[in-house]
């Protein structure tokens, strides 16, 4: 705006300047002889010169026009949360992936409890081959026994008191594979190849079964549902079944049976646990823990138990499942447990 008003200043000083210079031109060319002596002209071009100009200075700087930053929100960050280590009411027994027996701690330590064959190592060219394929551990972990299959053919048996751990020059007591405690941590169940065996803690016989291999249904696998009851995973070369046999005699007296279903994609079929009224078995349904009645030994599909993804190894028991995932990772219930591990109990 004050540009604005300077030009029409300047304007209308040229108009007046014009007008002087016409009026001065006039007076020259006319003489008025009856005028008294004329006072001396103002020029008005002067006067109005003399106006009061507004001269204050145009300011020329280029208007920048700048937005105030927003204002820093700060964000912190959600907690990062680690599920807490199980609670544990009995040890983890556990093969690991060196294939030794090991038990292990909440937060993965490890305990030898007998140094077993890698199963990533390829067999031996000459000898024998075996290999770690159970574990039974007493609930206070002073004890443990462990089955290495199957050189000589009805599996070598040791007990080991950790933190010691057995070896074939110590802690050798007996033969048979797949060890299971009774509920009251007394006597032990395991097949001996054309036998089934319960015996005390120090592997003295209580009552046998034996078998015809090849002909008959022959137990692979045993666990106690009571302190009477042992039941038996049995097959012949064409089907398994479950079998269950009363304990309280010298001879083991077989009671109920049941056929069970072939594995749905090949996985052996193996024990993996019992709970209240069932016992379960891994490897009839993928990534699935299949439950079966402890009396009559029918499927119970309505307590089966579902996993995240097919088991290499599980095992149910007093509402805690224990599983090894196909990556080798052991979970108990929401953690996983540290280290690579193929089997547990």
């Amino acid at each position: 705006m004050r540009t604005i008003r300077f030009g029409f200043v300047v304007l209308a000083l040229g108009f007046a300047a014009t007008a002087c210079s016409s009026s001065r031109q006039l007076s020259s060319a006319t003489t008025d002889v009856t005028s008294p002596a004329s006072t001396p002209a103002t020029d008005s071009a002067t006067t109005l010169a003399t106006a009061p100009v507004d001269t204050t200075p145009v300011d020329t700087t280029p208007v920048v026009t700048t937005t105030a930053p927003a204002p820093v929100t700060s964000v912190t960050a959600a907690p990062t949360t680690t599920a807490a280590p199980p609670v544990l009411t009995r040890p983890i027994a556990a093969i690991d992936d060196n294939g030794d027996a090991v038990l292990v701690a909440a937060d993965g330590t490890k305990t030898l409890l007998f140094d077993g064959t890698d199963p990533d190592d390829p067999p031996p060219t000459e000898g024998d081959s075996t290999a770690v394929n159970g574990i039974a551990v007493l609930d206070d972990g002073s004890v443990a026994f462990i089955s290495d299959c199957c050189e000589p053919v009805p599996g070598t048996m040791f007990r080991a008191v950790p933190p010691t751990p057995a070896s074939y020059d110590s802690g050798f007591v007996g033969y048979g594979n797949g060890p299971s405690l009774s509920p009251d941590q007394t006597k032990l169940v395991r097949p001996v190849y054309d036998q089934l065996v319960v015996s005390d803690l120090d592997l003295n016989d209580i009552a046998t079964a034996s078998f015809d291999i090849g002909v008959s249904s022959a137990p692979y696998e045993a666990i106690f549902l009571d302190a009477d009851t042992v039941i038996a995973l049995q097959s012949t070369v064409d089907s398994n079944e479950l079998v269950a046999y009363d304990i309280s005699g010298a001879a083991l007296t077989p009671t109920t049976s049941a056929p069970i279903p072939a594995s749905a994609d090949g996985s052996p079929t193996a024990f993996a646990g019992r709970g209240s009224g069932v016992v379960y078995l891994m490897g009839i349904r993928p990534a699935t823990l299949s439950a079966f009645d402890a009396t009559t030994l029918a499927a119970r599909p309505d307590a089966d138990i579902s996993l995240p993804a097919n088991p290499l190894s599980a095992w149910a028991q007093d509402g805690e499942v224990r599983w090894v995932a196909p990556d080798r990772t052991l979970h108990i219930g929401s953690s996983t447990i540290p280290g690579a591990y193929i089997w547990v109990r």
